[in-house]
């Protein structure tokens, strides 16, 4: 009996501290996606994964300002580097409306994907910094998520062609939560760029990643290139 307790309780404990590491990162209800549960994993070398937001994918990135420049920058959203030196601070604020009469005074960071038709959106991700422990700070609040499909979305884009998919509650400044956190859609959606809508002036973002559901041909001819190499193995 005492050792079927004490499994219990171990059992309870380790859910709980399960639970409670990323009890600081929250989706709103009615958003359109959920949260990996996972703070990073960090990447020492600094090297963001190939994904739709990367400018060498030919993205764009845009925000109202930026401030403490250097080193902060607004090519630093999509630059393929994580750490603080190649982030943004947005500093000016405006009024943004994120629907249903919610009209909120803030700063917002974006990226306008390559070409002027839509992009199948399967996740997004975005940190304060990715690197390491270097800054506890700039990140706590609430973010708005929003797509759009209008051609080369960009900061003078209207509010009313952005939808709003969702929102983040990030309530704490602690390293983990100031990490690299991804979220996957519940189903994919269209759009040609992703605008986030932060917290208020003095939020900093790492990087914007977004992830997408392959094209049909990219696809197929990746199932044709698997089915080659089986045919080859059965050959020899």
């Amino acid at each position: 009996m005492k050792r079927s307790h004490l499994f219990t309780g171990l059992l309870i404990a380790l859910c709980w501290s399960g639970f409670s590491a990323n009890a600081a990162t929250t989706v709103g209800p009615g958003s359109q996606f959920t949260f990996d549960g996972v703070d990073g994993p960090l990447v020492p070398g600094g090297v963001v994964p190939d994904n739709l937001a990367h400018v060498s994918n030919g993205a764009t990135a845009f925000a109202i300002d930026v401030g403490h420049s250097p080193p902060h920058a607004i090519p630093g959203l999509n630059n393929g580097v994580y750490g603080n030196p190649d982030s943004w601070i947005g500093i000016a604020t405006r009024d943004i409306d994120v629907g249903g009469g919610n009209i909120v005074n803030t700063t917002f960071a974006g990226v306008d994907f390559a070409g002027t038709g839509p992009h199948r959106i399967a996740s997004f991700a975005f940190g304060r910094s990715n690197l390491g422990d270097e800054f506890a700070d700039r990140t706590t609040g609430t973010y708005f998520v929003q797509l759009t499909l209008t051609a080369d979305p960009d900061i003078n884009t209207a509010d009313g062609d952005w939808t709003t998919i969702g929102s983040i509650d990030i309530s704490s400044n602690a390293f983990g939560d100031t990490y690299r956190h991804e979220y996957t859609m519940n189903s994919p959606l269209d759009a040609t760029g992703i605008r986030i809508v932060t917290p208020g002036s003095g939020t900093a973002i790492d990087e914007i990643e977004v992830g997408v559901i392959p094209e049909p041909s990219t696809a197929l001819f990746g199932l044709s290139g698997l089915l080659c190499l089986v045919l080859l193995r059965r050959r020899k």
